[in-house]
């Protein structure tokens, strides 16, 4: 071997290969269209393409909707963290735990106020991130929160929905406390 194929190429080629981040394109779920993630975020998560409207985060759609992305989040009531002990392959509280750290969302739904427009306005986000959106008592009692709130600032409450529906661990629970006295 010589000093060009065992020193030379192999700096040439340490110099022509860059690092290309991961998320640095993404595909259209509707039309597979290849899209710069950078254009992307600028429209919204809207492809340019075929209209098709991907998932947003909670922080994004907050920023997005309100006037120059001021907002303020609101303190959220917390409801009991597993009122059936509930455990299936994982106890509910690890999974819980595990949702909390992946999403940076403390429960499914994020309620916020600020201006839209010029006009005050409460906006509540579901979290797909968190568990896929569902929707267990936490969720409830932010809900009626982010109604208290928008009926005591006489201001309409906006509410951007991705639910996957309502969350099983809890669902007993709640059917429970509903039910008629005899």
């Amino acid at each position: 071997m010589s000093w060009i194929t065992e020193y030379v190429r192999p700096k040439l080629r340490g110099l022509l290969r860059r690092e290309v981040p991961d998320n640095l394109w993404t595909t259209c779920e509707s039309c597979n269209q290849m899209l710069l993630s950078k254009e992307l975020r600028k429209a919204r998560n809207v492809c340019p393409h075929c209209g098709h409207h991907m998932r947003a985060l909670v922080a994004d759609r907050l920023k997005w909707t309100f006037d120059n992305g001021v907002f303020s989040r609101i303190e959220l009531p917390q409801a009991p963290v597993d009122p059936l002990g509930f455990r299936d392959q994982k106890k509910y509280t690890d999974r819980l735990k595990d949702a909390r750290a992946k999403s940076h969302e403390d429960e499914s739904l994020a309620v916020a106020h600020g201006t839209i427009g010029g006009h005050p306005a409460v906006v509540a986000v579901m979290a797909f991130e968190f568990m896929a959106g569902t929707m267990g008592a936490a969720f409830g009692e932010r809900f009626v929160a982010a109604t208290r709130l928008a009926i005591l600032q006489k201001s309409p409450l906006v509410v951007f929905t991705a639910s996957g529906g309502a969350r099983m661990q809890e669902a007993l629970s709640a059917s429970c406390r509903c039910r008629a006295p005899r």
